[in-house]
């Protein structure tokens, strides 16, 4: 618990400080105004966790594991020249503890790109 409520805290300050840039430095792919920007960046985090759930499930049926249990998921996003957005998921497998997480890019035409993946970004997202 301790560990999620410092990822909030964080990005939090990713996100104050990512709004104390001067307004002619906006990037282009988030509207203007603020609220817009909140809510796109709200909405595709959404887009970004069903895609992940999406793409873990299609990984671990590649696999030959059909008997999974998701027991805790994390999300999150960073603003800098792109918005990234972090997924990560921890399941249980024949009693065993799993973790595995992805790095999305958002592309032009608001798809998701995967930048990177497997457990040790699951592990630095489920920290």
């Amino acid at each position: 618990m301790k560990k999620m409520v410092s990822f909030v805290l964080v990005l939090m300050m990713v996100m104050t400080f990512a709004g104390c840039r001067n307004s002619s430095e906006a990037t282009e792919e988030l509207p203007v105004d603020d609220n817009q920007g909140t809510q796109l960046i709200s909405d595709m985090s959404v887009k970004a966790k069903e895609y992940a759930n999406q793409l873990l499930e299609t990984m671990l049926k590649d696999k030959g594991v059909a008997d999974y249990q998701i027991t805790q998921s994390n999300s999150g996003f960073l603003t800098g020249d792109r918005v990234v957005f972090l997924v990560g998921f921890q399941y249980t497998r024949d009693g065993a503890e799993n973790v595995y997480g992805y790095k999305l890019a958002v592309n032009e035409d608001l798809t998701f790109t995967v930048m990177e993946e497997g457990t040790s970004t699951g592990e630095f997202i489920m920290q």
